[in-house]
């Protein structure tokens, strides 16, 4: 990991050499630790990881641990659907769990970093990474109106992916609201693109195009678009957005 950042990472072009000071300590840090360790396992390499990364404040610099038979939690496809997330896990908010564990996080913004946290909260590989016992969990799930519902859990409600994508398509099927569109406002002069997810292919050039196409023949003078909502992705969306411009 080091090896590509001190190659890649802009901590290493700046004047200001202190975050690559910091970045380098905690790689120490981690070496000590792990020469240490009587047992290295994936939870443990990839807390170091997050621990020594972390201080960058840098959401695109992070480990990510593969699992072998994930299970996920069966709820998430119909909580999501309904508009709810975790809010709190055995009685602690997701904000206070977020304070303990941050430092396992690479993040620009705290949000982001819950985001994470929340993703993981919903694996079985995600829980031992948070050192959060799952033989009894209970969640609670809230939508953005404020309403609560509470449920427990344990760790046979988690289930191999190929189940829980199947319950996924009950809620999330081709059928539901497009990704990617737009609407023109002609009497403001406006265009929006509303972009859900940041994905490159045929389907996001084909809005580009036909959005492209009407802002040039009725001469709108203002393009927006909507991220909110929007996790990331690939960055050639925003490549073929500029090119237009």
């Amino acid at each position: 990991v080091m090896r590509y950042v001190r190659k890649c990472h802009p901590v290493y072009l700046e004047e200001d050499d202190s975050k690559a000071k910091v970045l380098e300590a905690s790689y120490n840090e981690a070496v000590e630790h792990l020469k240490a360790a009587d047992v290295i396992t994936v939870n443990t390499l990839m807390q170091e990881i997050q621990m020594m990364l972390s201080p960058l404040g840098d959401g695109h610099t992070f480990a990510g641990g593969e699992y072998e038979n994930e299970r996920y939690l069966m709820d998430t496809a119909y909580f999501a659907s309904e508009g709810y997330e975790i809010a709190a896990v055995n009685g602690i908010s997701v904000e206070e769990l977020f304070q303990e564990k941050s430092d396992l996080y690479c993040y620009e913004i705290e949000d982001w970093g819950i985001e994470r946290m929340q993703g993981q909260l919903k694996r079985l590989g995600g829980l031992a990474f948070l050192g959060i016992d799952s033989s009894e969990l209970t969640y609670s799930w809230a939508n953005q109106a404020g309403e609560v519902i509470e449920r427990t859990y344990t760790a046979d409600d988690f289930v191999p992916v190929e189940e829980y994508l199947q319950e996924k398509e009950k809620y999330f099927s081709d059928d539901n609201e497009a990704y990617v569109y737009y609407e023109i406002d002609a009497e403001k002069s406006l265009a929006v693109l509303t972009l859900q997810q940041c994905i490159y292919n045929e389907e996001y050039l084909a809005c580009l195009e036909d959005m492209f196409t009407e802002v040039k023949e009725q001469s709108i003078q203002n393009v927006a678009v909507d991220l909110r909502g929007n996790g990331g992705g690939n960055s050639m969306v925003s490549t073929a957005f500029i090119r237009y411009l």
